[in-house]
């Protein structure tokens, strides 16, 4: 047999190979998207737990008005929690928001958190800040972002994910001396 007809076999070989392993793997990548897709569909549809005014057993449920965005605070059920524990639950519904990639809402949240964290928590009123940073630089609005940072820095003076993200949001605004800055100090 000539080395042609040789390579032709062995491509047709490796072919058969490849589709023979490929198609089960896609088939399965293919069932565990839909099995997940589904079970995530189903959760929704599930009903929503009530949440509840100040009512008169004493639960609390922070309520809050609809912000100017749609998005109701009301749906963040804190019951006798203290301050921090507020600010926690505000920060994971916006960290849930930002999973979404509903950015205005994230925003939202982090907001609400930063309304009412205590100012002795300087580590964690740094991350929420550096969570809505990240927030307003998905949405473009770089000079949100820098200012989140560097509020966020304040508290937080070594917080390298405050300065590298600035920094990100300085280049985009053209100010690459301050951006080279902040770079060279992480």
């Amino acid at each position: 047999m000539s080395d042609s007809t040789q390579s032709s076999f062995s491509f047709l070989s490796n072919w058969k190979f490849s589709l023979a392993v490929g198609v089960p793997c896609f088939a399965v990548g293919l069932g565990v998207t839909y099995y997940f897709y589904s079970k995530s569909n189903n959760k929704s549809q599930l009903p929503h737990e009530p949440t509840a005014k100040h009512d008169i057993d004493g639960n609390n449920t922070i309520r809050k008005p609809l912000e100017s965005n749609g998005i109701d605070c009301n749906t963040v059920k804190v019951h006798k929690l203290n301050p921090t524990e507020q600010v926690e639950e505000f920060k994971k519904q916006g960290n849930a928001e930002f999973s979404k990639q509903n950015y205005d809402a994230a925003i939202t949240f982090y907001t609400q958190a930063l309304s009412m964290c205590p100012q002795s928590e300087k580590g964690l009123l740094s991350t929420v800040y550096q969570n809505r940073a990240a927030a307003y630089s998905k949405l473009n609005n770089y000079e949100n972002c820098v200012a989140d940072c560097t509020k966020a820095l304040e508290l937080v003076p070594s917080y390298k994910k405050a300065l590298s993200r600035r920094a990100r949001a300085l280049t985009e605004l053209g100010n690459f001396k301050l951006a080279l800055e902040d770079i060279t100090a992480v």
